[in-house]
């Protein structure tokens, strides 16, 4: 309950933006390192990425990279980041709306209701409610020490 109060004070006083503040920290690192990225247009959205050696393949319309960074967390990659300033896109746009600040407010919009004290619970007449009956496993146990070499 605690979790759930503090995140709405902090939704409602210090997040700014359209992204979830963590994630537009992820961002901005992956932005910082795109510096380093050589973008090569092939045309229709699609990108050439030299970086670190290795080459790469980015598709803006799909929203996918051969590094699989953008596909697989959805947050783009250094490498998408780089072909969305080339193509002069704002990056926090392409970002899947479960980062967005507002499915966060629906997240944490509702209330945690507490429990009454459990001397205050009704007591009832139904079946008392006990541990699963222990089976003993068919075969021999297992060793529980290791042999030293």
């Amino acid at each position: 309950m605690t979790r759930f109060y503090n995140k709405q004070k902090e939704l409602s006083e210090k997040w700014i933006g359209p992204v979830y503040p963590k994630i537009r920290n992820k961002l901005l690192k992956n932005s910082e390192f795109s510096n380093m990225c050589f973008v090569l247009p092939a045309g229709k959205g699609i990108f050439q990425v030299q970086s670190g050696g290795k080459d790469y393949i980015v598709s803006i319309l799909t929203k996918s990279c051969d590094c699989r960074k953008w596909d697989l967390t959805g947050i783009p990659c250094n490498h998408a980041v780089a072909c969305l300033r080339h193509e002069r896109f704002p990056t926090e746009e392409m970002m899947p709306s479960c980062y967005s600040i507002e499915t966060c407010g629906k997240v944490y919009g509702f209330n945690i209701m507490p429990c009454k004290d459990q001397s205050l619970w009704e007591k009832t007449n139904g079946p008392q409610v006990q541990p699963p009956i222990y089976e003993k496993e068919v075969g021999r146990p297992p060793k529980s020490r290791r042999k030293q070499p």
